[in-house]
């Protein structure tokens, strides 16, 4: 490479001719989106291609978000003379044997138990029938009373306890019950993940209020949009003024005499967490769930395996995401050890494989598209996880490719699961999937309900369809969340027979062997790297920048199964494609932003009048193909 490369890639057909040259296959994305700045999880299928390729290992620590092609490029240039030394290889590992085990979780219900009534044929699932579970403040304080010195967050060098955990949460939920205000006790979080995060969850749900937690890769503009909306009673953690009171975490250590006898009760309709979701009009929808569904997954999490040691789980969900309460919950339910991902590390897949292995990990979360590049970099780096026992996969359709399947061979007796569940019901369905990666299959099933779920398929009238039959899986039973934040009610969650339902808009059929199988989705929301996104808020977002003047959004998948955003709109302005993705940027989330964006004198409409959306995806693979 020399100094004109900088020049040279505004030229769209070299950067392509370099993209070949260094990675071996035509980009996925558009050069106009690298030029203005992509995602850590595309870059890191960057580095490992190119590592691939040409034994090149480029640093992400060093690249600060948005990511630009032209960093890459220079990180390449300079790299390129010692390619040998920047090799991040070790020693590679012996591969461990596989053991199979026939383990299955515990009050699984065969399929003639699962059937609510007399008519087998029906599309109804009904979960092993239990009690409710005890709070999450309870099931957390159980475990510092019983063994109080047991590390509950280890971040780096600093281990905090389970007493301490709890005294530091006690301790600020006093605070926070004295405040006055907020329409919904909603408290806002601003730590980033770790000890202090992990206190703020507990103490903010020990309060009685919802837990708020803001992603920190969010624009200020879309977290205004939160804060307007929550109208919370509290921010913890954070600078600025946000208009309300702002608390820091303290951290107390347990006394010598014990626990306290605790004062601030909850109960299992109290709030647990506030979670804003991509809305269609614009702005976000405020998700509101109480502590049941929560504590309920909680307590599955830590007795599906019986008496199995507690789990070591990497933190590495993002913020935001109901699967950061799963990782909390489900390994403090049980006495496990939460392990924080440093932030640089989520972002690079040969540091993030060497934490796991030297932390000796042994559960983690994450979603389908991460699953893949961690199994990749332990592919290339021949470093097993010898000691990861459980991968727990849910956001997004899972697909076994030929990279998890190695991946699981060469882990010591790895265990692969698939869930569903969503922001308004928590992962409601578990398959376990087993320890042989030859049986996983390539689109493996959503898994029947866990215990106190219910999950059925229902027409358009919510009349329960025969099995066989495509249509809307609603969710009952004791995931199902409060509703969103300004309304009690929707037309999304409602009641029936004593049950509470929400309505997810995913289709599936359950098969008359009793399988739930995904289908799709009903409306044009979709799932990018886990993250649930309406399309016309990003239309919205587009059409609301001075030069443009219309907007349409459409989601393709990829060979891969990942899917990726694509627009095209129309201006009355002299804005450019990198104009209008820079712009963008600055309202947008990262997962949210179109990979290609095309501009063109009209949106294309059909017989009708209407937008003509098939046409839209023509028109922009015919662009693609023709590049």
């Amino acid at each position: 490479m020399t100094s004109t490369t900088n020049d040279a890639i505004m030229n769209e057909a070299l950067l392509r001719e370099l993209w070949n040259t260094l990675l071996g296959a035509s980009p996925d994305v558009e050069p106009d989106f690298m030029r203005a700045g992509g995602s850590s999880l595309l870059l890191m299928e960057i580095q490992l291609g190119l590592h691939k390729r040409s034994g090149v290992w480029i640093d992400l620590e060093v690249l600060d978000l948005p990511i630009r092609f032209e960093a890459v490029l220079a990180l390449v240039h300079s790299k390129s003379g010692s390619a040998n030394s920047a090799d991040p290889n070790r020693e590679a590992d012996q591969a461990l044997e596989v053991t199979v085990v026939d383990r299955k979780w515990p009050g699984r219900p065969s399929d003639s138990d699962r059937d609510p009534g007399p008519d087998s044929k029906k599309a109804w699932l009904v979960g092993e029938a239990v009690d409710k579970p005890s709070t999450l403040p309870e099931q957390v304080r159980r475990i510092a009373l019983r063994d109080p010195a047991a590390p509950a967050v280890r971040e780096g060098d600093e281990v905090l306890t389970y007493g301490d955990l709890v005294a530091s949460a006690e301790a600020l939920a006093a605070r926070l019950r004295s405040l006055e205000g907020g329409s919904e006790r909603i408290v806002m979080i601003r730590c980033h993940p770790g000890i202090d995060y992990c206190i703020a969850v507990l103490g903010t749900i020990s309060a009685g209020c919802f837990a708020a937690p803001i992603n920190p890769a969010l624009p200020e503009f879309r977290i205004r949009m939160m804060f307007d909306l929550a109208d919370p009673v509290a921010v913890v953690g954070g600078d600025g003024n946000d208009g309300c009171p702002r608390l820091h975490v303290e951290r107390k250590a347990m006394p010598d005499s014990g626990l306290p006898a605790i004062d601030l009760r909850t109960s299992l309709e109290d709030p647990c967490y506030a979670l804003f979701t991509s809305g269609s009009t614009g702005i976000p929808k405020g998700v509101r769930m109480h502590q049941l569904p929560v504590a309920n997954l909680a307590r599955f999490e830590a007795t599906r395996n019986g008496p199995e040691p507690a789990a070591r789980t990497a933190q590495m969900a993002p913020l935001g995401f109901d699967v950061a309460f799963q990782e909390m919950f489900g390994t403090w339910a049980a006495g496990g050890e939460l392990i924080v991902v440093p932030a640089g590390t989520r972002r690079d897949p040969a540091r993030l494989v060497e934490f796991l292995d030297q932390q000796q990990v042994t559960r983690m979360y994450c979603v389908p598209l991460l699953l893949r590049v961690i199994a990749r970099a332990s592919n290339m780096l021949e470093r097993p996880l010898g000691e990861l026992r459980e991968v727990i996969t849910a956001g997004e359709a899972l697909r076994v490719d030929q990279d998890v399947r190695e991946f699981g061979a060469a882990c010591r007796s790895l265990r692969l699961m698939n869930q569903l569940g969503l922001a308004e019901a928590i992962q409601a369905t578990h398959a376990d999937l087993g320890e042989d990666p030859e049986h996983w299959e390539d689109l493996p099933v959503l898994g029947g309900p866990i215990p106190g779920v219910e999950i059925r398929v229902v027409d358009g009238e919510r009349s329960v369809l025969d099995r066989g039959i495509e249509g809307e899986i609603e969710i009952g039973g004791f995931a199902t969340g409060l509703g969103y934040i300004g309304s009690q009610e929707c037309d999304r969650f409602f009641n029936a027979s004593g049950t509470r339902w929400y309505r997810t808009g995913d289709q599936g059929l359950l098969t008359e062997a009793g399988r739930l199988e995904f289908r799709g989705r009903r409306d044009h929301q979709v799932k990018i790297r886990g993250f649930r996104v309406e399309l016309g808020d990003v239309e919205h977002a587009i059409t609301s920048l001075s030069d443009i003047e219309e907007a349409a959004v459409i989601a393709v998948e990829k060979p891969s199964g990942d899917r990726q955003l694509m627009a095209v709109v129309t201006t009355i302005g002299e804005i450019d494609e990198i104009g209008v993705l820079e712009e963008l940027q600055s309202v947008l989330p990262a997962w949210m932003l179109p990979q290609r964006i095309r501009i063109v004198p009209e949106l294309p409409s059909n017989g009708n009048g209407k937008l003509d959306r098939s046409a839209i995806r023509a028109m922009l693979e015919d662009r693609s193909s023709a590049v």
